[in-house]
């Protein structure tokens, strides 16, 4: 049973596991985003990639350069308390007003004044592309087809995210359920001792500039890896915490913020990574700009791949392979890798 109990006479906390919360992870996984990042198991993801429709793995390709296109989906999980019944989230984000849900799904970076003018002259979007943050970000003609055509886009994003129900996510469900019950009672332990926002920042590992609300809401996740994830919305503070257990002097997210630097730091690579920041190259193409030997860029590829600072596809027609540099994964580890040190950063997910 999951944990409730308050911090005050009108606050409540729970610690729960939410089959929607994990359904959104999952879904968010599998786009190639952010929480690739995290080193989940590359074997299960291959496996539940076999099993979506065409027309699931057909959208995974119209978000490739989204940031995070299914994230943002939490908050209303946060707002709307659907924690369990996926066909009734559904039906709820299908049903919000097209001009908030753009609002909720670029994470508030665009005011609803600015949504609305977009939404009259989708053209006009291209323009607002440099305010968009780490979690929404995607290109001007991504943003600009989202406002031509924001019904389609919603509804192609919900049957992807329910395409991730899949015999693979149900049965690693129940194969985690006694992981995710014990991080769930070593989390209720943590917050039966100190205030839910403390908790939520020694897994954060910086301040909130809130610190009260009325529900508070802790949910285990295995798709986040390493991460944990926060949404606030109104009195609603809902916080996605790992379920890899902690230990005392456990030093894994310095360990791997040091093996990200040690692949930026070594020259070469630094050089490969500027110049797919102009554009998409190959693998010879690389190696010819830069006077290097073909084995010797794919030798570095592979740890930039590895630090998921690139990616690679298939070319149209051709046995060969496009890299292209993945300016979130950088800016990711640029940024944890800032944070780690100076203990402080801008509120995020």
């Amino acid at each position: 049973m999951p944990i409730e109990f308050s911090t005050s006479e009108s606050a409540r906390v729970r610690v729960r596991f939410s089959y929607v919360a994990e359904l959104l992870f999952a879904a968010e996984f599998m786009s190639g985003g952010l929480l690739v990042r995290a080193g989940i198991d590359e074997d299960w993801r291959e496996r539940q990639r076999a099993l979506l429709p065409e027309r699931a793995r057909a959208y995974l390709d119209l978000v490739s350069g989204f940031s995070c296109p299914i994230l943002s989906l939490l908050d209303y999980v946060t707002f709307t308390g659907e924690l369990d019944d996926a066909d009734a989230f559904f039906s709820r984000v299908a049903a919000e007003p097209i001009d908030r849900f753009l609002y909720v799904l670029l994470n508030g970076d665009l005011g609803q004044e600015t949504v609305a003018a977009c939404l009259a002259d989708p053209a006009g979007a291209a323009a607002e592309t440099g305010k968009l943050s780490t979690f929404s970000r995607m290109g001007a003609d991504d943003l600009v087809a989202l406002f031509a055509e924001p019904e389609r886009f919603r509804t192609e994003l919900l049957q992807y995210v329910s395409a991730n129900r899949t015999e693979a996510f149900d049965r690693k469900i129940a194969e985690l359920k006694g992981r995710y019950d014990d991080r769930c009672r070593a989390v209720e332990a943590r917050l039966a001792r100190k205030h839910p926002i403390e908790v939520a920042e020694e897994f954060k590992k910086r301040v909130f500039e809130r610190r009260e609300y009325r529900d508070y809401l802790f949910v285990p996740s295995w798709f986040i890896g390493r991460l944990n994830i926060t949404s606030a919305v109104g009195d609603s503070f809902l916080f996605a915490f790992n379920i890899d257990p902690e230990t005392e002097g456990d030093n894994r997210e310095g360990d791997a913020i040091a093996a990200g630097l040690r692949v930026v730091a070594d020259r070469s690579r630094l050089e490969i990574l500027r110049l797919l920041a102009s554009g998409p190259s190959y693998g010879k193409e690389i190696a010819s700009r830069l006077s290097l030997t073909t084995a010797t860029v794919s030798r570095h590829l592979d740890q930039l791949k590895a630090a998921g600072l690139v990616t690679e596809e298939k070319a149209d027609n051709q046995n060969v392979k496009l890299v292209r540099l993945n300016a979130e994964g950088v800016e990711v580890l640029l940024e944890t890798a800032r944070h780690f040190v100076c203990g402080s950063r801008p509120a995020s997910r």
